[in-house]
Parts: C-alpha cells; sequence; structure tokens
C-alpha cells in the first residue's frame, strides 16, 4: 500500500540589508517567482532546514529571524506535480551575503527586488500571499496559519 502524507517544507523568506527580498525562477513551480525552499530532513529543526535550503538552492548564507507564516497548500495550481500537500513553514531570513547561484536546473533565475514592487512580477500565489502577509505586518512577531481549501473526495460506486 502507499500512503501519502503532507511534506513539511521551509520557504526561505530572504531580505537583504537594503530590505530586498530574493525571489527565484523554478520550473517546478511554473517559471513563476517564487521563493527558495524544500523538505525539512528527519531530526533537522526548521531553522536548520531553512539555512541548508537557502545554501543548497542558491548558495546564499542565511540567518533565520523567525517564522512569519505557516501555508498548508494541497494539490498546487502551478507546481509541477498536482497530487501533493504540503505544509509550508516560512521563515524571515537575513541574507549574510548577496551572491546567488543559478544552478539551471531547480533554478533558473533570480532577482533583488522591494517586496512592494515584487507585487507586478508573474509570482507563483503562495508565494504572493506571503509577500502580501509580510507587508501588512511587517513588524509583528506571531505567525500566521493559511489553511488550504480541500479538494472534494471522489465519490465511490457501489
Amino acid at each position: 500500500m502507499n500512503k501519502k502524507y503532507p511534506e513539511l517544507t521551509v520557504g526561505a523568506f530572504i531580505l537583504s540589508k537594503k530590505g530586498k527580498l530574493l525571489l527565484v525562477v523554478s520550473p517546478k513551480w511554473g517559471y513563476l517567482y517564487s521563493i527558495p525552499g524544500g523538505h525539512i530532513r528527519y531530526g533537522e529543526s526548521v531553522f536548520d532546514a531553512v539555512v541548508r535550503e537557502a545554501r543548497e538552492e542558491v548558495g546564499v548564507k542565511v540567518k533565520p529571524v523567525r517564522v512569519i507564516a505557516f501555508q498548508e497548500v494541497c494539490y498546487p495550481d502551478h507546481f509541477y506535480d498536482k497530487e501533493r500537500h504540503f505544509i509550508f513553514v516560512d521563515v524571515l531570513c537575513k541574507a549574510l551575503s548577496n551572491d546567488v547561484y543559478v544552478d539551471g536546473q531547480e533554478i533558473h533565475g533570480y532577482i533583488w527586488i522591494d517586496p512592494q514592487k515584487a507585487l507586478r512580477l508573474p509570482l507563483e500565489k503562495y508565494t504572493r500571499r506571503l509577500i502580501l502577509h509580510y507587508l501588512r505586518r511587517r513588524r509583528g512577531v506571531n505567525p500566521i496559519f493559511f489553511a488550504a481549501a480541500s479538494r472534494p473526495k471522489q465519490q465511490t460506486q457501489e
């Protein structure tokens, strides 16, 4: 039996010293702008995972500040595999370097941009929601939870 479970992942909401947000272009997300991130490994803390993912995906050293949002995403529209269920733990991070590495496979491009101006870009919708939340509550310390709308279960024939 092949059981499916939600996948626990981190998103790195990386800000430069000048307040610019790092957005990346990934084929996994339909070549839309999104934030770097990935799976949390068993036994790894959220902050350790976000540091590792930022380094692995874009080569940026970061210092995690705080969790800013939890997002539940079922059957993501723009993800290459629509049959997924993610729990995103989005972490505000300070960039300790601005040098970005693009591998041409997972990441095809990037931009450092003012978060307000980022809203004019073609963003993946969960990144758009996260940026809007950040802009409304920049100084807020309480993270928000965005629950997913469930897809209706298929009716079985008896």
